[in-house]
């Protein structure tokens, strides 16, 4: 495993930030971001300088240029964002979850809105609090530092990101932006190093090797994802042992930095026995007390690619062409193989086969058998993993209006809302269907924590009918094991005001 980068590499970085970063607002403190150009920047990147009211778009097509710039407006009170209803806008690195075009309030939110991943894993490693940070139009005049913490745009100027602002795009928030046109030899050489480290990564956790856990930083990692890290050690180890073979390849990998942190996402293919998965992952990358940078928190997006990954099999390199046509959008907290998704292909949403999928991995050689221990079906069902895909197996009953298949997702004495009881539960969900069918169902940002014996889901929810009904929150499952998942409690919380 490489060391990077060293200390002296992190104070050289700092201070020729500290050359190029924009001068101090009066008065106002915060992060000020220095955009670079470097192999692993972003294709496309927004900006938002919040002392100037700015928000700007990148493109990275060597160097990294600044292609457009717009007004925009942004919280109430200045600062970095710390606490649920501070009207602050945050600052760091986050990401495009969602597009939502229907069911908004016009006047605050204008035509359309783009919710982001606030908090990231290092707010939350941060003990930050809040959420529905969104980029959103505007159905009134733009004035400065006029919304509850997110960013605000004029109607039209938003519309010019039409399918280029697409799921998974990062958007950087910082005090001030400023802008090098040079390549940046240092940020060029962490970025190097933090790709270096994520091939690491990968190759650790094909080799089933005990490395794998030394990208971590276990007492930072607990914090960030809300789940013991001792746990997700040991689910990883009893998968490690149980499988014959693993096979996890990356591929274009992007990295950007943030405040105190670094941020890279990639392309992941993973394939073993039991399972075979593809989508988008993001680790998040703090320095330890010796200068060394390790995981402190990561995301895994289900299905989704980047661009890049396209234009390798010739379907059109831009934004939004290529995703996948179902997006549940789910975080894989604990950073386990990634959930197998009914349905889903291990190909490319191109069509095009994946070669990893039609070219498995050789048997590995005959072994001793092993001592007695956990088997694959223990190591997956009965886990974060299994959970995942039973959450997905509810989520598809619910949209095909399967009555049964809902239904066996509870327990019998499950509690949902004022229901209480299968029974109930499922006959209430009959009426809606009666009344009007779901179209949409995303869940985005899922967290998964141990609670009691079982499991606790934590998610933003997206949903949709055909009578145009929509309605976006937090989703709360409490999940018990008993021969399979079930439901025993639900609990939903709708985030009506934005930007708390």
């Amino acid at each position: 495993m490489k060391i990077v980068p060293s200390v002296l590499l992190l104070l050289a970085l700092a201070a020729a930030a500290a050359q190029a970063a924009p001068a101090p607002s009066p008065g106002l403190e915060g992060w000020r971001a220095l955009i670079s150009d470097y192999a692993q920047a972003p294709d496309f990147l927004l900006a938002v300088d919040k002392a100037s009211q700015r928000l700007s778009a990148f493109e990275h097509k060597s160097p990294l240029s600044k292609i457009a710039e717009y007004d925009c407006t942004t919280g109430q009170n200045h600062g970095d964002k710390l606490a649920q209803g501070d009207m602050k806008t945050p600052e760091g690195v986050y990401f495009v979850v969602s597009h939502i075009s229907s069911g908004l309030d016009y006047a605050l939110y204008g035509n359309e809105a783009y919710p982001l991943n606030y908090p990231n894993p290092v707010d939350r490693l941060r003990r930050k609090t809040g959420g529905g940070i969104w980029i959103h139009g505007k159905g009134v005049s733009l004035l400065p530092f006029d919304s509850n913490g997110c960013v605000g745009m004029n109607n039209q100027d938003l519309a010019a990101f039409k399918g280029r602002l697409a799921v998974g795009r990062p958007v950087l928030l910082a005090l001030d932006i400023a802008h090098n046109t040079q390549s940046d030899a240092e940020k060029s050489k962490i970025a190097d190093e933090l790709a270096a480290k994520v091939e690491g990564w990968a190759e650790a956790w094909s080799g089933r090797s005990a490395d794998f856990f030394a990208f971590y930083n276990p007492e930072a990692y607990s914090l960030a994802q809300g789940l013991r890290f001792s746990a997700f050690r040991g689910q990883k180890e009893a998968l490690f042992k149980s499988l014959p073979w693993i096979r996890t390849t990356v591929s274009d990998i992007h990295a950007l930095e943030g405040p105190g942190y670094w941020v890279t996402w990639f392309n992941q293919r993973y394939l073993a026995p039991n399972l075979r998965s593809s989508g988008t992952r993001r680790l998040y990358w703090q320095a330890d007390a010796t200068g060394e940078l390790r995981i402190v928190g990561m995301e895994w997006l289900q299905n989704l690619r980047t661009p890049p990954l396209y234009a390798e099999i010739g379907a059109r390199a831009e934004i939004g062409a290529g995703l996948a046509p179902a997006l549940p959008v789910l975080s894989d907290a604990s950073g386990a193989a990634p959930g197998y998704v009914p349905g889903a292909s291990s190909g490319d949403a191109s069509g095009a086969t994946s070669p990893l999928a039609m070219a498995p991995p050789p048997p590995a050689p005959a072994a001793p058998a092993a001592p007695a221990g956990p088997t694959v079906k223990d190591a997956t069902q009965n886990s974060e993993d299994g959970a995942r895909a039973f959450i997905q197996r509810w989520r598809e009953a619910w949209l095909r209006m399967d009555e049964a298949a809902y239904s066996a997702c509870y327990a019998e004495q499950a509690v949902q809302d004022t229901r209480r009881g299968r029974a109930a539960i499922a006959a209430h969900k009959k009426k809606l269907w009666a009344a009007a069918q779901p179209l949409r169902l995303e869940l985005s940002e899922m967290r998964l924590e141990f609670s009691g014996s079982g499991l606790k889901a934590v998610m933003r929810q997206e949903y949709k009918d055909s009578k145009n009904y929509t309605d976006y929150g937090l989703k709360t499952l409490y999940l018990e094991f008993d021969q399979g998942w079930r439901i025993r409690r639900e609990e939903w919380s709708a985030l009506k005001e934005q930007g708390l």
